[in-house]
């Protein structure tokens, strides 16, 4: 269970989200090279708070919201992240050249993940391009319309209490915030 304490803190990790509006919802794919640590367990650049630079799709705006899909073995939902860049190309040589990247912040690490298998059997979710494809393709970068954002949103809040809380704070200090994230 996550303390009142960590929800706060949660709250002020997520500043963006208080003072911007997200033009667009998205599902990022991660392997288990960037989600686990050697020992196997979850890297400690995802945990709120942690800024990242990303691979995205070059739509991505700042204040965007994403929720990290992890492959096999995890094969699940984890992470709220934000854009806090505009996209910017990699130029590096290695396997990512010419690709988008953006920087992000972890704003949310739930509790109890939503499975792969959870979203092929939920209507809406099971239609999304993310999990028609199987999250392949697209660079790992899949949009979301508000409703399958929604949809995700209240399977995440009904597996996890706590993120009610976080939420309701963070509309508090944002109301237009309301539109963007469903109430039970």
């Amino acid at each position: 269970m996550i303390s009142k304490e960590k929800i706060e803190e949660y709250i002020d990790l997520a500043s963006y989200a208080i003072n911007c509006e997200p033009k667009s919802f998205w599902l990022w794919v991660t392997g288990p090279d960037y989600y686990l640590d050697h020992d196997g367990s979850d890297r400690e650049i995802l945990e709120p708070g942690y800024e990242l630079n990303w691979t995205c799709d070059e739509n991505t705006r700042i204040g965007d919201l994403i929720i990290l899909y992890r492959t096999s073995p995890k094969t699940d939902v984890k992470y709220l992240v934000q854009a806090i860049s505009k996209p910017y190309i990699n130029k590096d040589s290695g396997k990512f050249s010419g690709w988008h990247y953006c920087d992000a912040i972890v704003i949310y690490k739930f509790e109890n993940s939503v499975l792969s298998k959870e979203m092929k059997q939920d209507a809406i979710l099971a239609d999304s391009e993310p999990v028609r494809r199987n999250y392949q393709g697209n660079q790992g970068s899949f949009v979301f319309n508000n409703m399958e954002w929604m949809e995700l949103n209240l399977i995440l809040q009904e597996k996890n209490p706590e993120y009610n809380n976080f939420l309701e704070a963070l509309i508090a200090k944002n109301p237009s915030l309301k539109t963007v994230f469903p109430s039970e």
